[in-house]
């Protein structure tokens, strides 16, 4: 499935850490704020291009599949 965002909507994937070499899991909580892959904008964004790496508000949004549906506001920085 192809997603096009419009207006100012941001379609990201999440970026996942490194996992480790072993076989110990270890849980750790949620956080709101993640980094993420920017895929694809909507016509009216401005500030943040597809390719660019960024910090979010992954409530904010809608999930579709694996990756996030955002509006440009909830983003709040760049890596």
């Amino acid at each position: 499935m192809t997603v096009i965002p419009l207006r100012n909507q941001v379609l990201v994937c999440p970026i996942n850490g490194k996992s480790p070499a072993s076989s110990l899991v270890v849980i750790q909580p949620e956080r709101v704020v993640c980094p993420f892959r920017v895929l694809a904008i909507g016509p009216e964004v401005r500030d943040v291009q597809v390719g660019q790496m960024v910090l979010a508000n992954r409530l904010a949004g809608t999930q579709i599949g694996g990756d996030y549906l955002l509006p440009e506001s909830v983003i709040v920085g760049t890596l």
